[in-house]
């Protein structure tokens, strides 16, 4: 998989495991939820962002870590979530 690297207002520091409540179009559906961001830097100071989920795998003790990139267009989108006890960010 090939790396998505994009710039955006938020920092590194601003993202990196922060809580996210999300909805991201992908073919055959959209896919929604809360997760986290994962995020890295490069040396030029772009950002791969992605959003990580932990969901319940095929039985109890299994889980399974999806994770989706966030474009540029999607990290444009990024804002501070307005409840903060649902996630720290919102992207929608």
């Amino acid at each position: 998989m090939e790396t998505l690297w994009i710039s955006s207002k938020w920092t590194k520091d601003d993202l990196h495991g922060k809580s996210v409540e999300f909805r991201i179009p992908l073919r055959g559906g959209t896919v929604h939820g809360v997760g986290e961001f994962w995020v890295r830097r490069n040396p030029r100071g772009l950002l791969a962002i992605d959003v990580v989920t932990d969901e319940p795998g095929r039985n109890w003790a299994q889980r399974m870590l999806r994770s989706y990139k966030v474009p540029q267009a999607g990290a444009d989108r990024i804002k501070r979530h307005p409840d903060s006890t649902v996630a720290n960010f919102r992207l929608v």
